[in-house]
């Protein structure tokens, strides 16, 4: 039987307090575009930022991640031909573009 419910698990769990976050926000339509727009504009200037960084290649995307193929794999010891790289605050990642453009690993 358990075999058989884990065929409907999902690849990750949700607590029940953030699932009723979710539905929560699902309601309020106003609150998902905000979040959509500031979304897609992170998104934008993540992909411009990374396309400056020499030994990433990045791939248009629609999602919240980019995807990036690393051209010269010894700048990027233990990471395999492509780094996903999702959004995160302003600050965070204006950090992580400083260490990639000085060439710290």
């Amino acid at each position: 039987m358990i075999e058989y419910l884990w065929r409907g698990k999902q690849p990750y769990n949700v607590s029940v307090a953030a699932e009723v976050a979710a539905l929560a926000a699902l309601t309020n339509k106003a609150y998902l575009d905000q979040v959509r727009d500031a979304l897609v504009e992170e998104r934008e200037r993540l992909f411009s930022k990374l396309k400056e960084v020499p030994y990433l290649e990045p791939y248009p995307s629609s999602a919240n991640f980019i995807l990036c193929k690393v051209t010269q794999v010894g700048r990027c010891t233990g990471l395999w031909h492509a780094l996903p790289v999702g959004a995160g605050t302003c600050v965070c990642l204006s950090r992580v573009f400083k260490a990639m453009l000085e060439g710290k690993q």
